[in-house]
């Protein structure tokens, strides 16, 4: 969240979350719980309103990369387009 660029407001729309996940280990992780803790911190982090369906209505693209020599977590947010 340090590195991170806010909205100035909080988002409060149907939005769709990637997580690009850079781990320094090739360990096995659950790639759900991965999202539901992204999910959990941007909610905390005053980014988005709620977690909810209502507002995040996609994970689709979340990857999990092993062996990064430079872990980090790539957090893409893309408003809902009808």
């Amino acid at each position: 969240m340090r590195q991170m660029k806010r909205p100035e407001e909080t988002i409060a729309k149907r939005i769709r979350v990637v997580g690009l996940f850079y781990r320094s280990t090739f360990r096995v992780v659950d790639l759900p719980n991965l999202e539901n803790a992204l999910d959990d911190i941007l909610v905390a982090g005053g980014v988005i309103k709620d977690d909810s369906f209502k507002y995040i209505y996609s994970h689709d693209g979340s990857r999990v990369f092993g062996g990064s020599k430079y872990p980090r977590t790539e957090v893409l947010i893309y408003e809902e387009v009808i």
